[in-house]
């Protein structure tokens, strides 16, 4: 009774982590995503104003030469993070796709397979996107003079998100939650 009772206490857990990364990742994407956008919008208007100030002489307001690359930086992060909600709901219609293939009496056991292999690749992921990362730290932007650190760190956080909902996923494929 004790080992059925751990199990289910590592099943919670790892339930209740998923649930806070993509909470996580959910909120993070939203900021990342409302930046983006104003920061793109802003450029363009500024750019036109600047293009119509040209015209007319006058030289008020001038684009911000961080925009773009500021932009492109939340993107990483706006894809990664939200990749791993999209994992974590089942979104990517490629692994569901070839677990489909099979009969009902197969796509528990391709499943556990499929989540292992995808888990190993994650794992492989997580591990080189941090040591490039790491290897980022004295890099700066072209524009910004801001560590690379953090703009490439949201690669093995949106890594490691996946690896959690992974291992929930997996543990509750094989210790399925009972129905009441």
């Amino acid at each position: 009774m004790g080992s059925l009772q751990a199990v289910k206490a590592v099943q919670v857990l790892f339930k209740k982590m998923s649930e806070l990364c993509e909470k996580i990742g959910i909120t993070i994407s939203i900021i990342y995503g409302v930046s983006v956008f104003l920061i793109v919008f802003s450029g363009v208007l500024l750019r036109t104003g600047f293009t119509l100030q040209a015209h007319l002489g006058l030289n008020i307001v001038r684009p911000f030469p961080w925009s773009e690359e500021l932009a492109r930086w939340l993107l990483v992060g706006l894809a990664m993070l939200s990749a791993s909600v999209g994992f974590k709901r089942k979104e990517h219609i490629g692994i569901e796709l070839v677990v489909d293939l099979f009969p009902p009496i197969l796509k528990r056991a391709v499943a556990i397979i499929t989540d292992i292999t995808v888990l190993i690749f994650m794992a492989i992921c997580l591990y080189s996107s941090f040591i490039v990362a790491l290897q980022a730290a004295n890099q700066t932007g072209d524009v910004i003079p801001y560590s690379m650190l953090w703009v490439k760190m949201n690669i093995p956080l949106g890594f490691a998100f996946m690896i959690i909902h992974a291992l929930s996923h997996m543990i509750s494929q094989f210790f399925p939650e009972e129905s009441d």
